[in-house]
């Protein structure tokens, strides 16, 4: 489980029981696409997020961007279309 204490909280631990089995606390994971942390700190969303986002241009930079056959107009579609979401995504949350 993971538990997010409000703002200037001063530090608990907190102990969650199913069934008699105490659930395990962790720092961070991840939950559709994001990545949730227990400071409620945004950095390792943030550096995901430039991974990902630098790991689809990557992807695309032989078969797309590289490619003397596909129009400017094009690659810059596919770059709009691809990296920039996975990119702007944590901004659109805040």
């Amino acid at each position: 489980m993971l538990y997010q204490p409000r703002p200037n909280a001063i530090g608990r631990n907190v102990t969650i029981r199913v069934d008699e089995k105490i659930l395990e606390n962790v720092e961070s994971f991840n939950y559709l696409g994001s990545c949730l942390s227990a400071k409620s700190i945004i950095d390792a969303e943030i550096s995901r997020r430039l991974q990902s986002a630098s790991a689809a241009l990557a992807k695309l930079q032989t078969h797309v961007f590289d490619n003397k056959d596909i129009y400017k107009s094009t690659k810059m579609k596919v770059y709009k279309a691809v990296v920039l979401p996975t990119l702007l995504m944590v901004l659109k949350r805040g």
